[in-house]
């Protein structure tokens, strides 16, 4: 079964989004290259949208990878996330970043869920 069918769009505000997201981390982490920053969320991207591993720990967090049967696009997981992020236990916190984020992007991830803005 083909399940491209089964995933949204990637709304036109995606480029900018990315964009933002890129400029936050290089804020957080002025001595990172854009290369780096570009390898963490190109890591990110492709941890989320692999949905069979993610949804464990996206539902840890309180984030539902589907609507109407519809897997959400990967930035509206990434906003879900960082959204209910505060209200996480430091266990949960820990345990979603890592089943999320390589061990060498740990940091990255976690500084960005920290600092998300909304």
């Amino acid at each position: 079964m083909d399940e491209s069918n089964n995933i949204e769009a990637i709304p036109e505000e995606s480029v900018d989004y990315s964009y933002a997201l890129t400029e936050s981390l290089t804020a957080v982490f002025p001595m990172e290259t854009g290369l780096t920053i570009g390898n963490f969320l190109k890591s990110l991207y492709s941890r989320i949208a692999n949905v069979d591993k993610s949804e464990e720990y996206l539902s840890r967090a309180g984030v539902s990878v589907l609507t109407d049967s519809v897997v959400k696009d990967v930035h509206r997981l990434i906003y879900e996330l960082a959204t209910n992020w505060p209200n996480l236990s430091e266990d949960t916190k820990t345990i979603v970043s890592e089943g999320l984020s390589s061990q060498s992007h740990l940091n990255k991830f976690i500084e960005l869920m920290n600092n998300f803005k909304k």
